[in-house]
């Protein structure tokens, strides 16, 4: 009988991690969750470890060996602690001898912004990359569920009129796509090189509350106003954009046809 390869997934319990977990096909791999949560729902055919990335002594477990690290822990407020800190225990504790692939999930743009999560996504890549493991790094754009929770959060006030932040654009992307991508790295060598992908098409914040008026609200009055702070602004430069990396086949509007 045919080994099923192991594969460990941080970041489980969150929006990327708990789609994957939806998609992947149980009949091919060994799944374990790391994760700081001692009660979690319980998914057939998935193991969870108990363990804190921050904590190294709580990593030993790691030792055993996995073929295959989805590594997708973050937190924008905490990341010179979980994404650095957390990255460098995780590569220090893993059997790097039967690691076959290290998949780091980054973000389009970090290598061209001084925005400080930003920077320490970068710092990440390159402890990666000089790790010594196999690796790929696969750097994506926003997500179709940041633009509706972050960017257009406002618009679910009971008030006729709102606003966003005039000036961004976004080459948003549907988390099942990106769950496409990351389920066809696992059937490949390791690249040992920095992947980017977008969603499929490039729109201007006009569009993209256009279309959130026409499918959610159409009641609701949404003006522009100047972005006020460099979250906003980071996303006026075009950084966060990869044109020649159109990828996946939901576009913003099938997503808010979806809500």
């Amino acid at each position: 009988m045919r080994t099923k390869p192991k594969i460990l997934l941080t970041g489980g319990t969150g929006q990327l991690g708990r789609m994957l977990l939806k998609q992947i096909d149980y009949e091919d791999f060994h799944i374990d969750i790391l994760t700081r949560n001692k009660i979690i729902d319980t998914i057939k055919n998935v193991g969870h470890l108990n363990a804190d990335l921050t904590k190294v002594e709580t990593l030993s477990p790691l030792r055993l060996g996995y073929d295959i690290i989805i590594h997708c822990a973050s937190d924008p407020k905490n990341s010179e602690s979980i994404d650095i800190q957390g990255t460098q225990n995780l590569l220090k504790s893993i059997k790097g001898d039967r690691t076959k692939n290290f998949i780091y999930i980054s973000i389009v743009g970090v290598d061209k912004s001084t925005f400080p999560y930003y920077r320490n996504k970068l710092k990440t890549e390159k402890l990666i990359v000089n790790s010594g493991i196999p690796y790929t790094i696969l750097r994506i754009t926003q997500f179709h569920d940041f633009i509706y929770d972050r960017i257009l959060s406002t618009t679910r006030s009971e008030d006729e009129l709102t606003t966003a932040p005039d000036g961004l654009k976004f080459q948003s992307i549907d988390l099942i796509d990106v769950c496409g991508e990351i389920l066809g790295l696992l059937k490949i060598k390791a690249t040992n090189s920095t992947i980017q992908i977008g969603g499929p098409e490039i729109l201007k914040i006009s569009d993209i509350t256009k279309n959130y008026q026409e499918v959610i609200r159409p009641e609701k009055k949404i003006s522009l106003i100047p972005p006020h702070n460099d979250f906003q602004k980071l996303f006026t430069t075009g950084i966060n954009l990869c044109p020649n990396h159109k990828t996946g086949k939901i576009t913003w509007r099938d997503f808010l046809i979806k809500k």
